[in-house]
């Protein structure tokens, strides 16, 4: 048998057989391999099972490229080494159907999502269509998709008392476009499974998206002083730091603007307390992130390092992904003491609200954000040493202080010194 890397253009030059059949093994994943007959180039993947050799096509070359065979053939092989026998699990699907809950598993295994996206994948899919994970997907239909997609809204709306109905909106939006990858992905990788079209095209088909309005929630000047507030007060020796943790994690969102997850999988070695620089990155454009610790953060982090028996900065124990996911219950606590509702996204929105009301360059506000600067050929020539931003983010620090009412004394007060010198 023959071993060759299996790529489009070795495969092109591979002659069809005048009889029978030659078999071509590829050199970097085993049990990958090609089939060579009179008529066609077939992919395939080949392993043990209980001591039993089990074959399974893939489909044919020029259908499938080679990347997208590996990808599957990954997988397969992935199915037998649990002892799963594809042949027999392709059977199954031709008699009873693929159900959602098996496609989505699939569509995480093959696809290369980022761990945050595969979380937040996750928890939508468990939250907008546990009816439906074990329900075939070629029963869902262009209705259940419409009603579904109304109740979805309604019931996020509710249970934020969202009076706007936008974050229920693009909740909905969000939960349909994941459905509509997770059955797309479905057709095309089950082919065996014979699906008809994608049911979430019917809201295209009748044009009831919602429309995508970008919420332009904020916490206000006038309210940041009795928001600053409750949060400061967060404490409580009896829920083992969480109360305190919840609070830092909230203040380190509002003195830099970074993402809920950036901020929340923050490690101490992402944090340079010698040269006041906190570096994220992982981030969602791809591309490395830091910021300047402005005196008044570093204090904050400094304080928590020296208390700190863990490399997450947010310690969260009863997380089993060790660092603070959910701070709901803290959050409600903050809002039932000063009045103000908001999300974790408002955070984000008021930093760069604050940023651009102090008069700070557009440049300098787009590397805060991390904001890829597509089409700009000035941004292209500009190199914005992490320094250049540290007066900026003092700046910024300083008004949030500033009009929260806040002391901070040739910035050195701890965060307790802080909390006593509050003016509101």
């Amino acid at each position: 048998m023959a071993k060759l890397k299996l790529t489009k253009s070795n495969i092109d030059r591979i002659p069809l057989t005048q009889s029978g059949q030659q078999l071509y093994w590829d050199t970097e994943l085993s049990g990958f391999g090609l089939v060579i007959g009179q008529t066609s180039r077939s992919y395939i993947a080949q392993s043990n099972i209980a001591n039993k050799s089990v074959r399974m096509t893939i489909g044919r070359h020029g259908i499938f490229t080679s990347d997208e065979a590996r990808l599957k053939a990954r997988f397969l092989l992935n199915e037998m080494a649990q002892g799963i026998n594809p042949v027999e699990r392709k059977r199954s699907v031709q008699v009873q159907g693929i159900t959602l809950c098996e496609a989505f598993n699939a569509f995480l295994k093959v696809r290369k999502l980022k761990p945050n996206t595969v979380y937040d994948y996750q928890n939508t899919i468990n939250a907008s269509f546990k009816k439906w994970l074990d329900k075939p997907l070629k029963e869902l239909t262009r209705e259940m998709v419409s009603n579904r997609y109304r109740a979805i809204q309604k019931e996020i709306a509710e249970r934020h008392k969202d009076t706007t109905g936008i974050r229920g909106q693009s909740y909905a939006n969000g939960a349909m476009r994941i459905l509509r990858s997770v059955y797309n992905f479905a057709k095309a990788y089950f082919e065996d499974a014979h699906l008809p079209e994608n049911p979430v095209n019917g809201l295209s088909d009748t044009r009831t998206w919602f429309k995508n309005r970008r919420r332009q929630s904020l916490i206000t000047i006038h309210q940041l002083p009795v928001w600053f507030k409750a949060v400061s007060c967060l404490s409580d020796p009896l829920e083992n730091d969480k109360a305190e943790t919840a609070r830092d994690y909230l203040l380190l969102m509002l003195f830099t603007g970074l993402r809920r997850m950036e901020a929340a999988k923050l490690t101490w070695s992402q944090i340079d307390l010698k040269s006041k620089i906190l570096t994220i990155e992982d981030t969602k454009n791809g591309e490395t992130h830091s910021l300047p610790l402005p005196d008044y953060l570093y204090n904050m982090l400094k304080t928590r390092n020296e208390n700190s028996k863990d490399h997450f900065v947010f310690l969260w124990p009863s997380a089993k992904q060790g660092y603070i996911v959910d701070p709901g219950k803290y959050m409600e606590r903050v809002i039932r003491n000063s009045g103000v509702h908001f999300i974790l996204h408002d955070l984000r929105r008021t930093f760069i609200t604050i940023a651009e009301s102090l008069d700070i360059s557009a440049y300098a506000l787009k590397r805060m954000m991390n904001h890829k600067m597509n089409g700009d050929v000035t941004a292209g020539y500009i190199v914005t040493d992490v320094e250049r931003l540290r007066k900026p983010m003092e700046k910024i620090a300083d008004y949030i202080l500033s009009v929260a009412g806040i002391q901070f004394r040739n910035k050195v007060a701890s965060l307790e010194n802080v909390r006593m010198t509050e003016q509101v």
